[in-house]
């Protein structure tokens, strides 16, 4: 229940920028990104700096690319595609494959300018997901993590990795 309402109030923010920006696949691949956090939490508390740089990349692959792209008139889908295969190819996005759909989430057609201030939204829900994902993250490990029938303390314990 918990998680549930923490999502509530993660994504209100990134509804509202997808309705009034009308950027319709922002959000839904901003929300299965914290939804992975908040499948792996300890792994995602752990790697946050690592989660953080690919983000990085990412936005930087994928802003270069499309606004090159639309300056020459390539079709949107070229560069959402050639940026998915260098986030994949990268060790940070091989440790965080859901980053490569960051690019396909921001497809615009249209002028550089129009594809520069898409760009410029997307980059700020990402900077809210990240700044917002971290302390909720702590908080649920925090709450979860003694919790003898929670699967947050459970991992903790029956990881094949862990000694017994």
């Amino acid at each position: 229940m918990l998680i549930v309402v923490l999502s509530g109030v993660l994504f209100a923010p990134l509804v509202t920028l997808e309705v009034v920006f009308r950027l319709p696949f922002v959000a839904s691949t901003f929300a299965s990104i914290a939804a992975i956090a908040f499948h792996d939490v300890a792994r995602y508390g752990r790697e946050w700096s690592r989660i953080f740089l690919c983000y990085l990349a990412t936005f930087a692959f994928a802003i270069s690319l499309s606004l090159g792209a639309a300056a020459v008139s390539v079709p949107s889908v070229v560069p959402a595609t050639i940026t998915a295969v260098l986030v994949l190819a990268s060790s940070a996005g091989r440790a965080y494959p859901p980053l490569a759909c960051v690019s396909f989430a921001v497809a615009p057609n249209g002028s550089v300018l129009s594809i520069a201030a898409d760009w410029a939204v997307a980059a700020a829900a990402a900077v809210y997901l990240l700044a917002a994902l971290r302390p909720l993250v702590g908080l649920v490990t925090r709450i979860h993590a003694d919790s003898p029938n929670s699967a947050f303390g459970c991992a903790k314990r029956c990881s094949p990795r862990s000694s017994r």
